[in-house]
């Protein structure tokens, strides 16, 4: 298959979305970017360009795009790392998020996806970074370690949500948590300091 070809291809058609309206491309589009980060030695040149879009439709100004693009992307999430593939032991099963495990699109999501005013959209966002943060079972090793890379510039606005109460401001909470810091988990222990130091000055008491 000519991949830039299609990716040129999925270009248009997602500028073209407010016009044609037909939402059912946006899964064809997050399935390909998904299959272009799959491979060990994957091409950069088309994980560049099959990122660009991903992040277009991220960040798409038409609230049904983006609510179907933020689903769409949960929905594969659930696949690739839900509890139903932990019997079979697949590492190829967490492969189809490596097209999610990039500071940039954690950025996004982290920044933009959580506070969006859509429900439906800051709701699949939480769940998404859920599925991440409370994914190293089903991650391989080094999928693991990507993840926690791409995590370090996003801490700083995760921390925001930090709480004892919410599920995602739990999973925060144990990013900063310094108990385990001689551990082999990841963040490394610097930035679990800084983490941590960032918590005091936080507003919620409990925290």
């Amino acid at each position: 298959k000519n991949w830039l070809e299609l990716l040129e291809l999925a270009d248009q058609a997602i500028d073209g979305l407010p016009f044609h309206k037909h939402l059912p491309i946006i899964r064809e589009c997050i399935h390909m970017f998904s299959y272009l980060w799959k491979f060990d030695q994957p091409s950069p040149l088309l994980q560049t360009e099959s990122q660009k879009l991903f992040l277009k439709l991220l960040s798409h100004p038409s609230p049904p795009v983006k609510t179907e693009t933020y689903q769409r992307t949960l929905n594969l999430v659930k696949d690739c790392l839900g509890i139903h593939n932990l019997p079979r032991q697949e590492p190829a099963a967490c492969a189809g998020v490596h097209f999610l495990l990039h500071h940039r699109v954690l950025y996004e999501i982290s920044t933009f996806g959580l506070q969006d005013s859509a429900e439906k959209v800051n709701t699949a966002a939480k769940d998404i970074l859920l599925f991440l943060l409370k994914g190293r079972l089903m991650m391989t090793a080094s999928a693991w370690d990507r993840f926690n890379e791409a995590l370090y510039p996003v801490i700083p606005i995760l921390q925001g949500y930090a709480s004892t109460e919410e599920s995602l401001g739990k999973c925060v909470l144990l990013i900063s948590d310094m108990s385990d810091v001689a551990g082999d988990g990841v963040p490394p222990s610097t930035a679990k300091l800084k983490a941590a130091l960032r918590l005091l000055f936080t507003k919620q008491p409990n925290v």
